[in-house]
């Protein structure tokens, strides 16, 4: 890095800048890599990072939205949806009930009936970094090669790399963990979820790295697996201490959300939801209270 970082760029990483959303005092958040997307080369816009120091929650109208991958809510979305979120959706049911159930999935009933990512009700869904990028198999050209930034004072167009003095994807990955470490072990340790599941192996070490600190030293590892829906599923999990006298996390890293080799299928969303609340049942041992369903649950489902 041979130049000055952007100041605005830098407190939009050392931030939850780039996140979805939900209420951070449930026990069950979700990590993504980054938002899906990208930039367009042929219409290159300002750059617009900003520190966000707090996360907001989603109506459940947006969440459907999501789901219809509309993102503009005119009502047209994308035929068959968006599966990142409809995995999200199903985990996070399969996390709260614990049951392998038989049957379709249906996440448009489950969010009106839940009201995932809603003030007072189960989700928060994060992202691990901050820039929007179509998918990690052209992340690395992209970042030094596409020209997708324009400079409001001077006309000119910047590629991240140029902008940011970052050489390189994983240059920038590393850097963002070391900034962002701090504040995600602290939000983690402050609101001490039950379960954290991070949704990428291929970052599995940036994902430990990004959600512990100095007091996770000697904290406990472990693995499970199963045999998908088109690949075998493989996981890794640790738990974080939050402090005297407060439950400690699990923070589960595995496949990505809704990818052709990662949690894709219903199926494989319930088997790993269950064995996040098998794992959460075992440790706290506490008849089903780290859910604290009378808060977030208030209704028969």
């Amino acid at each position: 890095m041979c130049k000055k970082i952007p100041e605005s760029f830098v407190e939009a990483v050392a931030s939850f800048y780039g996140s979805n959303g939900g209420d951070a005092t449930n026990p069950v958040w979700l990590c993504a890599l980054e938002w899906g997307g990208g930039y367009n080369a042929e219409k290159p816009a300002e750059p617009d990072f900003r520190r966000v120091s707090d996360i907001s929650s989603i109506e459940p109208e947006e969440v459907k939205n999501w789901l219809a991958a509309d993102w503009d809510g005119d009502g047209r979305g994308r035929s068959g949806g968006s599966a990142f979120h409809r995995t999200q959706v199903i985990l996070l049911k399969a996390i709260i009930s614990g049951t392998i159930e038989v049957g379709k999935a249906d996440p448009y009933q489950w969010v009106d009936q839940y009201k995932f990512f809603s003030k007072g009700h189960y989700g928060l869904s994060l992202n691990a970094f901050p820039v929007s990028m179509p998918d990690r198999q052209t992340a690395a050209r992209r970042w030094i090669e596409d020209k997708v930034l324009l400079m409001p004072e001077t006309g000119e167009v910047m590629s991240f790399a140029e902008w940011t003095g970052i050489s390189t994807f994983q240059d920038y990955l590393t850097w963002c963990v070391s900034l962002r470490r701090r504040v995600f072990s602290a939000f983690r340790r402050k609101h001490h979820p039950a379960v954290i599941y991070c949704g990428g192996k291929s970052e599995s070490a940036r994902f430990f790295d990004i959600w512990t600190d100095e007091l996770d030293q000697d904290t406990e590892y472990g693995r499970f697996e199963f045999d998908g829906t088109v690949t075998k599923m493989e996981f890794q999990y640790r738990w974080l201490n939050n402090g005297p006298d407060v439950n400690p996390t699990l923070l589960a890293v595995g496949p990505f959300f809704g990818s052709k080799y990662g949690l894709s299928s219903y199926d494989d969303c319930l088997e790993c939801g269950v064995k996040l609340h098998q794992l959460c049942n075992a440790r706290f041992n506490d008849g089903g209270a780290w859910l604290q369903k009378e808060k977030f649950m208030p209704f028969s489902s």
